[in-house]
């Protein structure tokens, strides 16, 4: 449920206001965006539920790293961001993406250890947040 909330302030932004860039630029902005979208999608609510079995699943995007999903939420709101380039939301996105880094630490300092008794091992072998 919280992660839907997450979502309402996004559909509220492109009720409210526009963007300044042109077409072709808003075009490719929302694109990307999209993908970003359906990549955040993907690794939070349907990959582990598809793939995995259970247990700590290290396979697919969550082979690249620890937290993909925090990495295409990131790439999804710095553009919408860019998309309205207006500061007061850009703003609002820096402290969304903040807020998701909290929890994601949290999640990987203090949680996931006592959930999964591999997470250790899986630190080891698989990055925080950047893949390469």
């Amino acid at each position: 449920m919280g992660f839907f909330l997450t979502a309402l302030p996004f559909v509220f932004f492109f009720i409210s206001f526009t963007s300044p860039h042109p077409t072709a630029l808003r075009v490719v902005i929302l694109v990307l965006m999209f993908i970003s979208l359906v990549l955040t999608l993907y690794s939070v609510l349907l990959e582990i539920p598809l793939h995995g079995n259970g247990t700590l699943y290290t396979k697919g995007t969550y082979s690249l790293c620890r937290h993909p999903g925090f990495l295409w939420y990131s790439f999804f709101t710095l553009l919408t961001a860019t998309y309205f380039w207006y500061a007061p939301l850009a703003w609002v996105c820096l402290g969304f993406i903040c807020c998701n880094f909290a929890l994601i630490t949290l999640e990987d300092v203090v949680l996931f250890p006592k959930m999964f008794p591999q997470y250790k091992d899986y630190k080891k072998t698989t990055r925080f947040l950047i893949p390469f």
